[in-house]
């Protein structure tokens, strides 16, 4: 009699979730007066309460969904979980040799895409692209495309590309760093003179914004707003031979930006700078917040060895680095080379993990971990967002009176791409220098956290 109560409660609380996603997938749950999101908002926690411990993680995710969001379930991951590695999953394909992946929404549709550098020997590398043409919550990578959008390759044996806006124009640019078969490095600059929806790269440009190559051999560039003075700063991984020790160790190269937001401009090299230390080998390091405290921290992949994480013990304008952790969250070791990048691929709210291989290969770690905490829904009500999708700008409206209340938007990565502080009552925003995609938009006083998603179209 029990286990047939908790089988009822548990087709409850499904239907009940079906029925929330399907008022916010719809934009219909806005238009819910406060009383009607408060009843159901509670039949919701009630029924959450009675049967969560009868959900593995990977069920109670994919149930929660939007819902988890919208009437009070946290899904910030305190603790990252991630699950055993997945090869190419999501009908990714293998590269040649190599695979160095990159996910980004290139094409504005609100999903994330990848693009792979295959390893070239006798023949150029390639920037491979795998269009995601599934939706958000389920991706589908399509068959694999050369150097699309008009990106050619030169006499490079390796390329290391990143993306992000560099010039502030609302769409994505390329930047990286190719090495030949002598070991000569070049930093490459592609900028998007297409759009958000349509890219189309420009003639490539060689060490732009004063960028200078370093003597050791660098690779696995991150552009990432390290100082948290709005412009992105590079992060480079690279490899440092020890002539005392007689060992190859992975180094970490850090250029500041100096200039601005749309005219980038990177100062001197610094190695191994807020407290880093060595890899073995080889360093090629991902970047995002993986504490959920608000500063970025770093997971670096090795030659032969673990994954190591550094954890950010600073601040998101003066970081400061722990020692290494090897293999954290149940990560395990790629078979060889490790080429990390994170995104939220299933859209739950969490950063998933994806790691190329030398072999040409492509590991998933799903992120499972989920800290569930009811909040007060009538708390919760008192923020909301209009239009939402939106496109140029937004309407904060708060209900109550509030001291010092901090708005920040955050991108899938776990950046924050735009702050400013709030008076009471409707403040509108603008969102046009925001590329498409989902964001979180987040409200901070002294005593309380309120959080809604943002579709930006």
């Amino acid at each position: 009699m029990i286990q047939q109560n908790y089988s009822l409660r548990k087709r409850q609380f499904r239907n009940l979730s079906k029925q929330i996603n399907g008022l916010v997938k719809s934009q219909k749950w806005q238009e819910l007066s406060q009383e009607q999101q408060s009843r159901l908002a509670g039949r919701f926690h009630k029924l959450f309460g009675q049967i969560r411990s009868f959900f593995t993680r990977r069920e109670l995710k994919k149930v929660l969904a939007g819902a988890a969001m919208l009437i009070g379930l946290s899904g910030a991951v305190q603790a990252q979980d991630f699950a055993a590695p997945v090869q190419n999953a999501f009908s990714l394909m293998p590269v040649v040799d190599l695979a160095i992946p990159n996910l980004v929404d290139i094409d504005g549709d609100g999903d994330l895409d990848m693009f792979i550098s295959e390893y070239g020997d006798y023949t150029p590398p390639a920037l491979v692209f795998f269009s995601n043409d599934g939706t958000p919550t389920d991706p589908i990578f399509g068959k694999p495309v050369k150097n699309p959008f008009n990106f050619s390759t030169t006499a490079y044996q390796y390329i290391f590309p990143t993306f992000a806006d560099m010039d502030d124009d609302g769409d994505f640019d390329m930047l990286g760093l190719g090495i030949t078969g002598y070991y000569q490095l070049d930093f490459f600059y592609y900028e998007n003179v297409g759009s958000a929806t349509a890219p189309d790269f420009a003639a490539v440009q060689l060490n732009p914004f004063s960028l200078q190559t370093s003597v050791t051999l660098a690779v696995n560039p991150q552009l990432v707003d390290m100082d948290n003075d709005g412009d992105y700063d590079l992060l480079v991984g690279g490899q440092y031979y020890d002539a005392v020790n007689e060992a190859y160790l992975g180094v970490l190269s850090y250029y500041e930006n100096t200039g601005t937001a749309a005219a980038p401009d990177f100062g001197s090299i610094q190695s191994n700078p807020f407290g880093l230390g060595m890899t073995n080998t080889w360093a090629f390091p991902t970047v995002a917040d993986l504490d959920n405290d608000g500063d970025f921290d770093i997971l670096v992949g090795e030659y032969y060895g673990a994954l190591q994480y550094f954890e950010n013990t600073g601040t998101d304008t003066a970081p400061a680095f722990a020692a290494a952790q090897a293999n954290p969250f149940g990560l395990t070791s790629p078979v060889e080379l490790g080429f990390p990048t994170f995104g939220d691929i299933d859209n739950d709210g969490d950063l998933d993990l994806f790691v190329g291989e030398y072999y040409g290969n492509t590991q998933f770690f799903e992120n499972l971990a989920i800290e569930v905490a009811v909040q007060n829904p009538e708390k919760e009500s008192a923020l909301q967002i209009f239009p939402n999708p939106a496109s140029k700008q937004i309407t904060i409206d708060l209900e109550g009176q509030y001291d010092n209340i901090h708005l920040s938007i955050i991108n899938e990565l776990g950046m924050e791409v735009k702050q400013q502080v709030l008076s009471n009552g409707q403040r509108t925003l603008n969102i046009e220098d925001l590329p498409t995609g989902f964001y979180m938009v987040e409200l901070k006083t002294e005593k309380e956290q309120m959080v809604k998603k943002l579709i930006i179209k």
